[in-house]
């Protein structure tokens, strides 16, 4: 797509899709990442943040959430069988928060993570994590 007079990018609806679906695949390389250096850790749990969210989610930044949860799932299914395992845990599955920074965008991503969990699981290993969401704490108050 070019950027019209005006610097705006239209696409169709398709390719609009497709966009979406390049971004997801790349998301989830760094997600099955993430997930697997958290494996190699050995800390019960993992805080995360969206990975190219806020200014860094240009013109997907209405769609990012949708985005992250899908990414993080398909990560979740493309562990090894052994992976899977370690993040089922052996007392219990491990706990991996996604920590949204900007309060306001909160309920978007709570909204995203419940459609992704209403979806059928890819592979053991996202079912097995207990897979939650937190907004980022308040700041503290600035010493006197």
């Amino acid at each position: 797509p070019f950027p019209d007079a005006d610097g705006n990018v239209t696409v169709d609806a398709a390719e609009e899709a497709q966009l979406q679906s390049e971004a997801v695949e790349l998301l989830t390389v760094v997600y099955r990442n993430v997930l697997r250096e958290f494996i190699a850790s050995g800390l019960p749990y993992a805080r995360l943040l969206p990975v190219s969210g806020g200014i860094f989610a240009g013109r997907f930044r209405s769609a990012m959430p949708d985005l992250t949860f899908r990414a993080l799932d398909a990560a979740f299914a493309e562990l090894t069988p052994e992976e899977s395992a370690a993040i089922a845990g052996k007392s219990g599955p491990v706990q991996v928060d996604m920590c949204i920074f900007e309060e306001a965008q909160f309920p978007t991503f709570a909204a995203a993570l419940e459609a992704q969990l209403m979806q059928p699981a890819l592979a053991p290993g996202r079912t097995a994590a207990a897979v939650g969401i937190s907004a980022a704490p308040e700041p503290a108050p600035a010493a006197q």
